[in-house]
This record gives C-alpha cells, sequence and structure tokens, in this order.
C-alpha cells in the first residue's frame, strides 16, 4: 500500500523521524541534561548516571527484540516500543511534577530513563529495519539521507519551542525555568507512541524469506525460502584478510569507538556553553536549533560528495574534519584561554554537522550489506552503541567534576578523550576502503555499471578491489 505516492512504512518512518525530532529536540538534549544537574546540586555525575542507565537498557534488550523483529514480526515489536514509550512518558512527567521531593525524582526518572532506552532501541531498530525492507537497493543512501533531512527540520522547532518558553519564564538556570519545558517536550512524545502502532509487515517490498545483499552469497549462506543467486565467486571483494562478509562487523567496531568518544562529551556541551561560555538557556537553545540546520546542508552535500568520491571515502573525510575541529576547540580553551561564544559556538556547530551528516551514507552500506533476514537483528547490534554512548558518559562527567580548567569544571579533558576515541573509530573503518565499491549499484547492477545477471550483488567485484584497494 501507498501514502502520498511511497510506500506506507516508508511514510510512517519519516513521520515518526519528524514527531521524534521534534520531541527529542525540546528536551532530550540541553533541557534533560540542566534539569538533571541543577536537580542533584550542581554535579555532573548525576546526568551520566542518567544516560548510563538509558544505555543499559538498550545493551540488555537490543538483540533479543531484533531477533523477534526478525524471526517473527518488525511491526509487533514496533508496536510493543510504543507502549514502552508510553510507560516512560507517563514515569516523567510523575517526576517533573514531584520535584519537591529531589532523590525521589532522581530516581523516578532514572527508571523512566530506562525505558526510554528500550523504546529509542526499537526506533533505531526494528523500525529502521522495516524502512530498509521498504526501499528499493539502490535508493536507500538517498531515502537515509531524506529520512535524515525530516527528522533534522523539525528538530529546528523544537529548540524554537523552547527559546520563546524560557524568554517567557525569565531565562535563567533553575529548576522553575527548565521543569515546564521539560515537561511540554516530554508530552510531545504521545504521538511518537501512537505512530509506532501503525507499521505494518504485509507493506514491505522484502519479506522473511527474501536476502537480496552484498555478502548473502558471499558467507555461502542460503535464507529460508531464497533461490540460489547463481555461481558464486572464487573470493568476494578483499582487503587484507578482511572479506566482503566482514563488513558489518567492521562498520560496528568504528562506530562502537566513535560512540564511546560522543558519549563523553554529547551530553555535557549545554553545560560547557553554560558554565564556561556563559550563554543563557535561550542561547544555548538557540545553538541547538542551528544544529540540524546546519546538519541538513552538509548532509546534502556528503550525499552529492559520495556519488563520485565514494560513500566510506566521505563518511572518513568529513569525520576528520568533525576530529580536526574538535581539537582546535581543546587548543583554544586550554593553551589560548579562549571560550568566547564567538570561537566556540562556530567551531562547534561545523563539528557536530561533520560528525553526523555521513550517518546516511554509513546507513545505506550497512543495509545494503546484511540480508533482510538478519537485518533487525543488526539494527539492533547498532542501537547497542546508544549504551557505548551512554555508558560513556558517566566517565566523562567524572572527569568533568574532578578536573578543573581556567576555572570550571574540565569539559576540554573530555574533548581530547573523544577526539582520541573518535580518530580510532576512523581507522577501524580503513578496511572498507577496499570493500565497499565507490558506486552505489541497484539491485542487480554492477557497481563498475552494467548488469550481471547470474550474481547481480557481487559482480565485478575483482574490479571494485582493484579501484578500491588500500594498496
Amino acid at each position: 500500500r501507498e501514502v502520498m505516492g511511497m510506500n506506507r512504512n516508508v511514510f510512517l518512518t519519516m513521520v515518526l523521524a519528524g514527531l521524534s525530532g521534534l520531541a527529542d529536540s525540546v528536551w532530550s538534549n540541553m533541557v534533560l541534561s540542566a534539569y538533571l544537574f541543577l536537580l542533584c546540586g550542581n554535579r555532573n555525575s548525576p546526568v551520566g548516571y542518567a544516560e548510563a542507565i538509558s544505555g543499559m537498557a538498550t545493551l540488555l534488550t537490543a538483540l533479543p527484540l531484533g531477533y523477534l523483529a526478525d524471526k517473527y514480526s518488525r511491526s509487533g515489536v514496533i508496536k510493543g516500543g510504543g507502549v514502552v514509550l508510553l510507560g516512560a512518558t507517563c514515569l516523567t512527567v510523575y517526576a517533573i511534577l514531584n520535584t519537591e521531593h529531589e532523590k525521589h525524582a532522581y530516581l523516578v526518572i532514572c527508571v523512566a530513563m530506562g525505558l526510554w532506552g528500550l523504546g529509542g532501541g526499537v526506533i533505531s531498530g526494528p523500525a529502521q529495519a522495516l524502512f530498509a525492507d521498504s526501499v528499493p537497493q539502490g535508493q536507500r543512501s538517498h531515502s537515509y539521507n531524506v529520512l535524515f533531512t525530516l527528522w533534522l527540520i523539525p528538530s529546528c522547532v523544537g529548540p524554537i519551542i523552547t527559546i520563546i518558553m524560557f524568554s517567557t519564564l525569565g531565562d535563567n538556570w533553575t529548576l522553575g525555568m527548565v521543569r515546564p519545558v521539560f515537561l511540554a517536550g516530554v508530552l510531545l512524545e504521545i504521538p511518537v507512541c501512537l505512530v509506532m502502532f501503525l507499521f505494518n509487515d504485509q507493506d514491505a517490498l522484502e519479506k522473511i524469506g527474501s536476502s537480496q545483499s552484498l555478502i548473502s552469497e558471499d558467507m555461502g549462506e542460503e535464507s529460508v525460502g531464497a533461490e540460489p543467486a547463481g555461481p558464486e565467486p572464487a573470493a568476494g571483494m578483499r582487503c587484507g584478510p578482511f572479506r566482503t562478509k566482514h563488513i558489518p562487523v567492521i562498520m560496528f567496531i568504528g562506530d562502537l569507538m566513535v560512540s564511546l568518544g560522543s558519549g563523553m562529551t554529547v551530553k555535557y556541551f549545554p553545560l560547557y556553553f553554560k558554565n564556561a561560555v556563559g550563554l543563557s538557556p535561550a542561547r544555548v537553545q538557540i545553538i541547538y536549533a542551528l544544529v540540524p540546520l546546519c546538519m541538513v546542508i552538509v548532509a546534502t552535500v556528503a550525499q552529492r560528495v559520495s556519488v563520485g568520491f565514494g560513500r566510506i571515502q566521505t563518511v572518513l573525510l568529513f569525520r576528520f574534519l568533525g576530529i580536526l575541529c574538535l581539537v582546535t576547540m581543546v587548543y583554544y580553551a586550554e593553551f589560548r584561554s579562549i571560550e568566547s561564544w564567538q570561537l566556540m559556538v562556530p567551531l562547534y556547530l561545523v563539528r557536530t554537522a561533520l560528525m553526523n551528516s555521513a550517518y546516511p551514507l554509513s546507513e545505506s552500506v550497512l543495509m545494503d550489506t546484511v540480508p533482510r533476514d538478519t537485518r533487525a537483528r543488526w539494527k539492533s547490534l547498532e542501537s547497542i552503541l546508544q549504551f557505548g554512548w551512554c555508558g560513556s558518559a558517566v566517565l566523562g562527567g567524572y572527569v568533568a567534576d574532578k578536573y578543573k580548567s581556567n576555572g570550571h569544571d574540565g569539559y576540554a579533558q573530555t574533548f581530547v578523550l573523544t577526539a582520541a576515541m573518535q580518530v580510532l573509530g576512523m581507522v577501524c573503518y580503513m578496511p572498507l576502503l577496499g570493500l565497499v565499491p565507490r558506486k552505489e549499484a541497484a539491485a542487480g547492477e554492477d557497481p563498475e555499471g552494467g548488469v550481471n545477471e547470474e550474481t547481480p550483488l557481487l559482480a565485478g567485484a575483482d574490479k571494485a578491489v582493484e579501484g578500491n584497494s588500500m594498496g
């Protein structure tokens, strides 16, 4: 079935992305961090603990949910995620309305964060696996870029709402100022939950039993009910000891390193702008209103660059430039003692846009690579990266509390750790240069051009290795 000229699941995923982007941008970044920081006596560590609980919930449930989605029903798991998110919404609202008991409120929010982590794992796992099932191969990098954009644009609206609310309420860093904004953002999650009940497996283009991917033949596997694709190439694509079947594992390890690094700083950037740069809540939210716009622009540029330059090549280039911006922030903060908003805000905007803009490209590589019958499990495994993100937030909070820099919490030290981990993640990605063809091929199309009727997804592998080898 189609809605507005597109597959129904694709349409629903895009609606889900827009609603989720709007709700999350109101409360889950600056507002949540500031609320927990103020609630717990101006300490960074409780922010990290709450995020770690969210990540732990994702870690413990991601693979079981992915297995259930692959084995039985993606839409059934997504509906269950909607129920969980409704529960998280109710608990969070209860905690916000009972802030006078600070310890009690924090404990309830921690429980709610566990549910948010579980529900978020469903959105980033089975829901996106069903999206991939509903998009033709060869169109996924473009489709993921559209999905990414539709998530980012509403993400600009959320901060604008909070800017208006903070300006109206007084624009001060107090619980009384933050609480109503937090409440409004959480209530916006209700439409997100309702949309999750509308997905249907029967609307997917690829059904259980189909297994068209880059590695299904390379691994010598046949999915249940699938016809053999034809003669298997002797070796497939290679880069040193790595073969095509290693692509998802390499991507997971590399993204895990990047995630571990990012988690040390992402939740503390709002506090950095508060404590080090000296910005008010409304001004911090102006930054977060600009971030999605920058990401849309840079993601569009990245997608166009990748057409001729290659998807993995573009991912590595943009991540390198993003890390360079973060190192520049550390240099000026630590060695020049300059932390003016005129310098730090532009560097942060460019850094964030560059680091996140290549997500649609890496996502399309993963979805093109893994078979349909294991797609939800791989997406759920990918959502475990949130544990790395949230788990390392504990370390980031500890470092920020323990060390001082320029008279405030040591956020610059966490930036150094982030940059180091992200460089390691780039190194892990290097073998993909020789494993992923520069050109994104449609089903049945040779990545180097033309169509191969016998082994459509691995045709031209030798040429691709030759053209993309690391030397």
